[in-house]
């Protein structure tokens, strides 16, 4: 029952905030420019306030964060070259999906 509430509050959290800051979907858009330090200060105030408000979001902010800081500590040069091989042919086959030639 705990944890149905729990959810229930952090959805009425999440419109709530939507309502009168951003929205959970928009700040998943703005999430890179928050992350790397580019965003301007109105809106990254506006980004702190939602986190304060969303423990979701801050969730996902945060494991962003270290899925940058980790990825920059791997070198090319310790992933197997056949992993290293199929990783490129999927980011390839994605980006094409996303992305189809002219």
């Amino acid at each position: 029952m705990f944890s149905l509430f729990r959810k229930l509050w952090s959805s009425l959290g999440c419109w709530l905030l939507a309502t009168r800051g951003i929205s959970c979907e928009a700040l998943t858009r703005l999430l890179i420019d928050y992350v790397d330090g580019t965003m301007l200060g109105g809106d990254r105030a506006r980004l702190d306030s939602h986190f304060t408000d969303c423990p979701n979001c801050f969730a996902m902010m945060r494991t962003y964060r270290q899925t940058i800081d980790l990825s920059r500590e791997i070198s090319c040069d310790s992933m197997p070259s056949e992993i290293r091989l199929r990783l490129k042919r999927f980011l390839n086959e994605k980006m094409w999906e996303r992305y189809p030639p002219l």
